[in-house]
């Protein structure tokens, strides 16, 4: 909550009150399908009417899709090989967790698989590679204040068995590109699916105005009907 002296990422900048965030005239951009992984339908109408919301209430409003959607997976699954799988073994080993206690199956198959060395010139194009889309996706969103988008093609999943995986890594693309610019991002249940599991929206602004995510946040909340709490 602001800087401390300690954390060397926490950079001193204002952070804006929500409450003051004027909706109307903030420039929109729709995007219900990235060209990545479709969304089902009830997912895309989701988004679809939360444009809609924003629209009466003044933000203007288009459809569009970030450039280089095609990359996200490749970038993202691209830091594996250059020390992200080292990197979350040391956090597991520093946890106690063992090896053979691993509940993803993927990780644990590929564990030892990777001799983990980085060669120079593999490290140094995955980084190029990371900075020009960071860099397209910066260009792209000067032109907007704020960008609505599903959270997952799918409504939200039952819970895998231990061992199983969740979802096709695909259908996290429309998260996993915001984990790589950083830039603040929320998310309201924007609808329910017919077998009675949550359909998200996701509100991303460009970086330091989450101001900005909150205000719209707080307003689609307000506008879409209530849903019924999970049986305890």
């Amino acid at each position: 909550w602001g800087p401390d002296g300690v954390d060397t990422r926490i950079q001193p900048v204002p952070y804006p009150d929500p409450a003051r965030v004027v909706l109307k005239g903030l420039k929109c951009v729709v995007m219900a399908d990235n060209g990545v992984a479709k969304p089902d339908d009830a997912t895309m109408a989701a988004v679809v009417n939360a444009g809609r919301i924003l629209a009466d209430a003044g933000l203007n409003v288009v459809e569009g899709r970030i450039p280089g959607a095609d990359q996200i997976v490749a970038i993202d699954t691209g830091f594996w090989s250059v020390g992200v799988h080292a990197a979350i073994k040391q956090l597991l080993t520093a946890a106690g967790t063992k090896p053979d206690d691993y509940a993803n199956n993927w990780f644990r198959a590929t564990d030892g698989a990777l001799d983990g060395t980085i060669r120079a010139d593999q490290l140094n194009l995955q980084l190029a590679r990371f900075e020009a889309q960071r860099s397209r996706l910066q260009q792209y969103m000067s032109d907007y204040d704020v960008l609505v988008s599903p959270v997952n093609a799918r409504p939200a999943p039952l819970h895998p068995a231990p061992g199983e995986a969740s979802f096709p890594i695909e259908y996290a693309s429309y998260t996993m590109v915001f984990d790589h610019t950083g830039w603040p991002s929320g998310v309201v249940r924007g609808s329910t699916s017919s077998t009675g599991l949550p359909i998200g929206v996701q509100v991303t602004a460009n970086p330091w105005r989450d101001d900005i995510v909150l205000a719209v946040m707080a307003h689609l909340e307000r506008s879409l009907p209530a849903f019924d709490p999970p049986l305890l």
